[in-house]
C-alpha cells in the first residue's frame, strides 16, 4: 500500500508499495493543479494476475479503493497499443509521429519503452514530465504519438495533416472511426481497409512553409512570424507557439477547449495560420504583425534557424535567448493595431480604420510623407480625416470635389477655392455652412455659404476690400457680407453704384426691389430686369414690378419667404410665387381663402387637407356625386403655371391640353350650411367628426356598403334613424341629447353643440359636445353605424316602422329600436322575434303585450319556434329523442348544457356544421359529445382543461397540446395511451414519457415505427424508455455525445459505437456511477483485471480508479510495464 496525502506524498515504506512477484519500484508526483498520480513498474509472467490495494487521504478522507487495470488501449479501438500503428487515431503512424522511433523500442530490454524509460540512450526530460522531450515537442506529458495535438498550437493534428473535415466536434479525432480490417488505422486512412495485414495511412501532413517541419509539428505554419496558436480562436499573449489557458483533463495532448477554430479572415479557404496574407490586403503578415512604427516595413527580420525545431524562426521565438540561439535573442512579434479597433492589422482589412481598404491604400503614394497611406489616417494631412473625405461602406467611394483629377483625401484643397481643408474643417465633424441648401461640407463646396458667390472669389474679394460689417464672419461664410440687410445672394454680381466695389461687400449700395415684394428683382428677373425678366400671371407687369407674381391673390412676399429658398409646397418643381394651385388640391391658390381651418399652421391654400378630417381635399372638392372618390390630376400642366390640367379652365377644348379639358372643382357642400365639405370638419352635418366617421383615411367606412360613405351620409345605417339622433343619444330615450345650435363660431363646419372647442364663453354661452357615439348592445359598432342597434335579431331600420305604425305599447321612454323587450310583456324581443303574431291581430308579439308566446321550457324560445304545429305535439321535433319535444325539452339536445346557455345571443354554430349548437350533440364537431366533455362540474362550471377560456365542449383541443382531440381518439372512443386514467385528448403527455406533447410533435417518429414520439414510451426504440432515458439525463446531461439529439431519440446515446440496446441502463461494468449506455469510456473487447495474463503487459497496462470521498474526482492513473505520468499540463 501507499499512503497518500494532498498536497504532496508522504510515503512511509515506499518498498512496501505492493507484495507479490516480480520487481517492484512506486513513484509519486504532485503536478501544478495539484491531482496526485501514482506509477508503478513491474513485469508480469504469464498466467499471473494482478490487483493493486492503497490507502490515500484526500480532504482529510481515508478511502480503501481496488485499482483495476487493462492493458493500454490508448485510443479504445480495442486494438492494444503495442500491435496499434495509429494509436490516437490522427491518421499520421505513431512511428512518424516520434520522428521515426519505434513506439514499443525498448533498448536495454526493461518492458520501458525508449520515450519513457530515463535509462535509454539520449533520454533528455528537462520539464521533468517523465517522457523524453524529443518525443514531447510542446512539452504537455503526453508522448507526441499519444498527443492530438503534437505542437500545442490548438489545432489538432488531425486538422493541420488536412483531415480537419472528417472531425466535425473537434475532439481531434474523425468522427467515424470503423476499422473495417481490425488493423489500428481506421478506414479512412486505411491504405487497404479491407487488409488486416496492411497498417499503412493515406494522411500526407502538409509544409506549408516547406520549412521540412509538417504543419501538425510546425508553431508557424506559414513562417509569418505570428504563431498558429494566436492565428487561431485561442490566444497565446507571450507568441511561444503554445496556446494560453491550456487545461487538458483527460490525457489526449488536445485542449479541453477542444480543437482551435480554423480562421479564415479573408474567407479565401486558406486558413489564418497557413495564410501569409491572413486579411488578403496585399501587405504580408510578416510585415504587418511586426511594422510597430508603422514605417511600412517589419522591426523583425527572420533569423533563418530554428534552433529548437519548434518550427518557429530563432528571431521570433522568445524561447530564445542569445546564449541558446546563437547569439540570437527571440522577440514575439507586437502584432500592432494602428487604429485601435481590437483587431491586429493582420487580421484587418482596414489598418487605418480610415474606411478605405488596406488592398486599396497600399498603392497609394505616401503624400504626406509620413509613412504608408495604408496607416495614415490622414492621408494628405490636411486635418480632415480620410474618412471624412471619402464616402466610406461596402465599396468605398473617394470624391474629387473639384474635378481635378486628384481625389480629395489626397490633396490639401479639395474644393479648390483656394482654402486649405483643414481650414474649412478645424474641427469634426466638418462644418456645413449652408445647409440645408446643400449636403456638402465646406471643404468640398465652392461656395461655402451657398449666397452664390464662388467661396475663391469672396476669399480673393475680401483680401481687397476687407468686410465692411466687422462682424468677425469671414465673407465666404456670411450671408450678409457689407451688412446692409440685403443678402450677398440678392447682391450677387452687382455693382449698382459703379463704384468697382461688389455690392455684396458695399453697404452704401443696396440691391433694388422695384415692387417690394421682398423679393430682389436680380430674383425675379434672373439678373437682367431689361430683357430677362418674366410676367408670370400676363397682366402687363413683369414680376419685378408686380407684388403678386402669379396673380394668385396671395402677395408674392407671403408666398416666398426666402428669395434663394422659395417655398413649393406641392414639389412640383415651381416655387409658390410663380403656382397658381400652391398645394396642388386643384383648386386654384385664388380660390382658398387665407384661413387655416383645421389650425395647423398653414393656411388653406398651402394645406392638402384643408380642415384636417384625414380627407384630402383633392377628394372633398371634388366629390361632386358623394362616393367617397375624388378627381385624378392628368399629371400634365400645359401651360407651366402650377395647375394640373384636370382642374384648369384654360384647358378649354381637347385639343389645347392633350386631350384634357380642364374643370373647376364642384366644391360640394353636402350638409348645405354654407361650408364646403373640404372646409367642413363635418361635412354631413350630424354633429359627428368625419374624421371619426370616416375611420380609416384609405378606405373610409361606408357602413351601408353602398351610396356614400358615412362621413357623407346623416344615416350613416341606412336604419331610418339619423346619425344626428344614434350618435348623441347617450341615455337611450330616443332623443339627441344635445341638438345642434345652428352657430359656427369658429366656421369649421361644426355646430357649436357640438364642438368641444366651444368651452366657458367662447361660442356666445353654447358648451360643445362631443359626440358619445353609444353603443347600445356593446358589440363594438356604435349605433350609428349599427343596422340592429339593440341586437334583438330585429334590424332597428324594422322596428322604427313598426313602432310608427303600432306605438311603443309599454310607454317606458325607450324606443323599441333600443328595448330588448318593446312591449314589456316580460317576453323578450328575442324570444318573439321576427314577424310573429301568436293571436293573429296582425300586431308582430314583439310590440303586443297581449300576446305573450309560450315558452313552456324556458329556453329563451317561444314554443311556435321549436314546434311549427303545436296542436299535433307528436309531430313535434325532439332532437334528442327522450320522448319530450324541444319545445317541452330546456336541453334540446340532451348535450347537458340548457338551450338558453347555447344561444347568448341567437344561434351559434361553434363546429360551423350548419346544426346550430342547442340542437348538436357535439358542439364543437371533436368526436366527443357535449354531455362527455363537461365534466363533473356540468353546465354551470364545465370543464376548461387546457386553461384557455373555451369549455371542452366548445374546444377542438380540449388539453391544447397542438393535437385536435378528434385525432387523440380511438375510432370515436377515448384513448388512454400511457394509462394514467388521463384520455390522451385531456392528457399533456399522451405516452406519458415525461415530454410534453405539444414539444413532441415536431419529432415526427424517431424509430419509423409507425408511432409518432408523443404516443410512444421509447421514441427511439433503443429498449430504454423515453422516462428513464430522461431521468437519466438529469444526471448526465441529456445529450451524452454532444451530437444534437437528446438520449431518447438517440440509439447511441454516448457515441461510443455500442448501441444503447446492447449496452443497456442496469450494466456499469466500471463502478463509475453511469449507466453502460451513457458511459462512452465502458465497454470494449478488452476484460479487465484482475485476470490470468497471457503473454504479460509487455506494453504496459493501465491502472486507474476515482477518489469517492471529499474534494476532487480527478482520475488517479498509473501504468505497468510503462513508468510515466500522463498529468494534466497549465500554461
Amino acid at each position: 500500500s501507499a499512503r497518500v496525502t494532498y498536497g504532496g506524498f508522504a510515503n512511509r515504506d515506499p518498498s512496501a508499495v505492493f507484495e507479490g512477484t516480480g520487481g517492484l519500484s512506486s513513484s509519486g508526483s504532485n503536478t501544478a493543479d495539484e491531482a496526485i498520480s501514482l506509477a508503478f513498474r513491474f513485469d508480469l509472467a504469464d498466467g499471473e494476475s494482478v490487483r493493486f490495494g492503497f490507502v490515500y487521504t484526500l480532504d482529510v478522507s481515508a478511502l480503501d479503493k481496488a485499482l483495476e487495470c487493462s492493458a493500454l488501449d490508448s485510443d479504445g479501438d480495442g486494438i492494444l497499443d503495442r500491435d496499434d500503428p495509429d494509436d490516437d487515431n490522427d491518421g499520421i503512424p505513431d512511428v512518424d509521429e516520434l520522428g521515426g522511433v519505434d513506439v514499443s523500442g525498448d533498448s536495454d530490454l526493461d518492458n520501458v519503452p525508449d520515450w519513457a524509460d530515463a535509462d535509454s540512450p539520449g533520454f533528455v526530460d528537462a520539464d521533468g514530465n517523465g517522457v523524453d522531450d524529443r518525443y514531447d515537442l510542446d512539452g504537455d506529458g503526453v508522448p507526441n504519438h499519444l498527443d492530438l495535438d503534437h505542437d500545442g498550437d490548438g489545432f489538432s493534428d488531425l486538422a493541420e495533416s488536412g483531415n480537419g473535415a472528417l472531425d466535425t466536434d473537434g475532439d481531434g479525432q474523425p468522427d467515424d472511426l470503423t476499422d473495417t480490417d481490425l488493423d489500428g488505422m481506421i478506414d479512412a486512412f486505411d491504405v487497404a481497409p479491407a487488409d488486416p495485414l496492411d497498417g499503412g495511412s493515406t494522411s500526407m501532413p502538409g509544409d506549408a512553409d516547406m520549412d521540412g517541419l509538417e504543419d501538425y509539428r510546425d508553431r508557424d505554419s506559414d513562417a509569418d512570424g505570428i504563431t498558429d496558436a494566436r492565428e487561431g480562436a485561442y490566444e497565446d499573449v507571450d507568441g511561444d507557439g503554445l496556446v494560453d489557458g491550456f487545461v487538458d483533463g483527460n490525457g489526449d495532448g488536445l485542449d479541453d477547449r477542444g480543437a482551435s477554430e480554423r480562421v479564415d479572415t479573408n474567407t479565401d479557404g486558406t486558413p489564418d495560420y497557413l495564410d501569409s496574407d491572413t486579411d488578403g490586403d496585399g501587405v504580408n503578415d510578416a510585415v504587418e504583425g511586426s511594422d510597430g512604427d508603422g514605417d511600412g516595413v517589419a522591426d523583425l527580420v527572420a533569423s533563418g534557424a530554428d534552433t529548437d525545431g519548434d518550427g518557429l524562426d530563432d528571431a521570433f521565438d522568445p524561447d530564445c535567448t542569445a546564449m541558446l540561439c546563437m547569439g540570437v535573442a527571440g522577440v514575439a512579434p507586437a502584432l500592432p493595431d494602428t487604429d485601435s479597433n481590437g483587431v491586429p492589422n493582420w487580421r484587418d482589412p482596414d489598418d487605418d480604420g480610415d474606411g478605405l481598404p488596406t488592398l486599396q491604400e497600399r498603392t497609394e503614394p505616401d503624400v504626406d510623407m509620413d509613412g504608408p497611406a495604408y496607416l495614415d489616417d490622414d492621408d494628405d494631412d490636411d486635418g480632415v480625416p480620410t474618412s471624412a473625405e471619402c464616402t466610406t461602406g461596402n465599396v468605398p467611394t473617394c470624391e474629387d470635389s473639384d474635378g481635378n483629377g486628384t481625389a480629395d483625401y489626397v490633396q490639401t484643397d479639395s474644393d479648390g477655392d483656394g482654402l486649405l481643408d483643414g481650414v474649412e474643417c478645424p474641427t469634426q465633424p466638418c462644418r456645413n455652412t449652408d445647409a440645408p441648401a446643400d449636403d456638402l461640407e465646406d471643404f468640398r463646396d465652392d461656395d461655402d455659404d451657398g449666397d452664390g458667390i464662388p467661396t475663391a472669389d469672396e476669399v480673393a474679394d475680401q483680401g481687397t476690400y476687407g468686410t465692411p460689417d466687422a462682424d468677425g464672419v469671414d465673407a465666404w461664410l456670411d450671408d450678409d457680407s457689407d451688412g446692409d440687410g440685403a443678402s450677398d445672394a440678392a447682391e450677387a454680381g452687382l455693382d449698382l453704384d459703379g463704384d468697382m466695389i461688389p455690392d455684396y461687400l458695399d453697404p452704401d449700395s443696396a440691391p433694388t426691389d422695384t415692387d417690394g415684394d421682398g423679393v430682389p428683382d436680380t430674383v425675379e428677373c434672373g439678373g437682367d430686369p431689361v430683357d430677362g425678366c418674366p410676367d408670370t400671371d400676363g397682366d402687363g407687369d413683369d414680376d419685378f414690378e408686380d407684388p403678386d407674381d402669379d396673380g394668385d391673390g396671395v402677395p408674392t412676399e407671403d408666398e416666398c419667404s426666402t428669395p434663394l429658398a422659395c417655398e413649393d409646397t406641392d414639389e412640383d418643381g415651381l416655387p409658390d410665387f410663380r403656382d397658381v394651385d400652391d398645394d396642388g388640391d386643384g383648386l386654384p391658390t385664388e380660390e382658398e381663402p387665407a384661413t387655416d381651418v383645421d389650425g395647423d399652421m398653414r393656411p388653406d391654400w398651402r394645406d392638402a387637407d384643408d380642415d384636417g378630417d384625414g380627407i384630402p381635399t383633392l377628394v372633398e372638392a371634388w366629390d361632386d356625386d358623394a362616393d367617397g372618390v375624388g378627381a385624378t390630376p392628368s399629371g400634365a400642366d400645359t401651360d407651366g403655371d402650377g395647375l394640373d390640367d384636370t382642374f384648369d379652365p384654360d384647358c378649354a377644348a381637347a385639343a389645347d391640353c392633350g386631350g384634357v379639358i380642364g374643370q373647376s372643382a364642384p366644391e360640394p357642400d353636402t350638409d348645405e350650411d354654407g361650408f364646403a365639405d373640404h372646409v367642413d370638419v363635418d361635412a354631413d352635418g350630424d354633429g359627428v367628426l368625419d374624421a371619426i366617421e370616416c375611420g380609416d383615411e384609405e378606405s373610409c367606412a361606408n357602413t351601408e356598403m353602398m351610396g356614400a360613405p358615412d362621413y357623407l351620409d346623416d344615416d350613416a345605417d341606412g336604419d331610418g334613424v339619423p346619425d344626428a339622433t344614434e350618435a348623441h343619444d347617450a341615455d337611450g330615450d330616443g332623443a339627441a341629447d344635445v341638438v345642434a345650435a345652428m352657430v359656427d363660431t369658429d366656421g369649421d363646419g361644426l355646430d357649436d353643440a357640438f364642438d368641444p372647442d366651444c368651452v366657458d364663453a367662447a361660442c356666445g354661452g353654447v358648451v360643445g359636445v362631443e359626440a358619445p357615439t353609444p353603443d347600445r348592445d356593446e358589440d363594438d359598432a356604435p349605433d350609428f353605424q349599427d343596422a340592429d342597434d339593440d341586437g334583438d335579431a330585429i334590424d332597428t331600420a324594422q322596428e322604427v316602422a313598426d313602432a310608427a305604425e303600432f306605438g311603443n305599447p309599454d310607454d317606458d321612454g325607450v324606443p323599441a329600436y333600443l328595448d330588448d323587450d318593446s312591449d314589456g310583456d316580460g317576453a323578450s324581443d328575442l324570444l318573439e322575434t321576427g314577424m310573429l303574431d301568436l293571436d293573429d291581430d296582425g300586431v308582430p308579439d314583439y310590440l303586443d303585450p297581449d300576446s305573450r308566446p309560450t315558452d313552456s321550457d324556458g329556453d329563451g324560445l317561444a314554443d311556435p319556434f321549436e314546434c311549427e304545429d303545436l296542436s299535433m305535439p307528436e309531430s313535434c321535433r325532439d332532437t334528442d329523442g327522450d320522448g319530450d319535444p324541444d319545445f317541452m325539452d330546456a336541453d334540446d339536445d340532451g348535450d347537458g348544457v340548457p338551450t338558453e346557455d347555447e344561444r347568448p345571443m341567437g344561434d351559434r354554430d361553434t363546429d360551423g356544421d350548419g346544426e346550430p349548437d342547442h340542437l348538436d350533440a357535439d358542439d364543437d364537431g371533436d368526436g366527443l359529445s357535449t354531455a362527455d366533455e363537461l365534466g363533473p362540474g356540468g353546465a354551470e362550471l364545465p370543464r376548461d382543461t387546457d386553461g384557455d377560456g373555451d369549455a371542452d365542449y366548445l374546444d377542438a383541443d380540449d388539453d391544447g397540446d397542438g393535437v385536435p382531440t378528434a385525432d387523440e381518439l380511438d375510432g370515436g372512443a377515448t384513448r388512454d395511451t400511457d394509462g394514467d386514467a388521463t384520455p390522451d385528448h385531456l392528457d399533456v403527455d399522451d405516452d406519458g414519457d415525461g415530454l410534453a406533447t405539444a414539444d413532441e410533435l415536431g419529432a415526427g417518429d424517431t424509430d419509423g415505427d409507425g408511432n409518432p414520439d408523443y404516443l410512444d414510451p421509447d421514441d427511439d426504440g433503443d429498449g430504454l424508455s423515453t422516462a428513464d432515458e430522461i431521468a437519466d439525463g438529469e444526471a448526465h446531461g441529456d445529450d451524452v455525445d454532444g451530437d444534437g439529439d437528446p438520449n431518447w431519440r438517440d440509439t447511441d446515446s454516448d457515441g461510443d459505437g455500442l448501441d444503447d440496446a446492447d449496452e443497456g441502463r442496469d450494466a456499469d461494468v466500471d463502478e463509475g456511477g453511469v449507466p453502460a449506455y451513457l458511459d462512452p469510456d465502458e465497454g470494449g473487447e478488452e476484460p479487465m483485471m484482475p485476470t490470468p495474463t497471457e503473454g504479460g503487459f509487455s506494453g504496459g497496462a493501465l491502472c486507474a480508479t476515482s477518489p469517492a470521498g471529499q474534494g476532487s474526482s480527478a482520475p488517479w492513473l498509473a501504468l505497468l510495464g510503462a513508468a510515466v505520468l500522463l498529468r494534466r499540463r497549465r500554461r
